[in-house]
């Protein structure tokens, strides 16, 4: 992982980056296909969505996963266990923010239909996001990060 607060802004970054990538293309297809109003949505929200989840990881759901991992994994537990701890709470912090923060932003907050969706890509998101978390993005991540530092 990271040793410092440089490394962590890198690891960090690196990870929320791949992360809404991921994410905003799984729901955007799911959304309107695989076109190009697809791309272009995806590479216009890009940004804004990559610093708010930034963001909301450095300063809200990193140190509450961290709170959590630390309550649910003994000190002198494997690294794995401890590690997929960790990814399982951020996914559960970050899933929950950034789905209902995007949910509202294209929806609206009026209507009973609003929070039927909100909880359907709620429930998808995370099985998804932990998917890609632990399988795809945080090894990925992982391996670029140290051989960056």
């Amino acid at each position: 992982m990271y040793q410092n607060t440089r490394e962590k802004l890198i690891f960090t970054g690196l990870m929320c980056g791949v992360m809404v990538f991921l994410m905003s293309a799984f729901n955007i297809i799911l959304q309107v296909g695989f076109n190009w109003t697809a791309v272009t949505t995806i590479l216009k929200g890009f940004i804004p969505i990559f610093i708010i989840g930034f963001l909301l990881d450095l300063f809200v759901i990193g140190k509450f996963a961290k709170a959590m991992q630390s309550k649910m994994v003994k000190p002198d537990a494997h690294i794995m266990k401890k590690v997929f701890a960790m990814q399982f709470f951020m996914v559960f912090g970050m899933c929950i923010c950034m789905t209902t923060l995007t949910t509202f932003m294209h929806f609206g907050f009026t209507g009973i239909e609003v929070y039927q969706i909100l909880a359907i890509t709620l429930v998808r998101n995370f099985v998804v996001a932990l998917i890609l978390q632990v399988f795809i993005a945080g090894p990925i991540v992982r391996n670029v990060a140290q051989r960056i530092y």
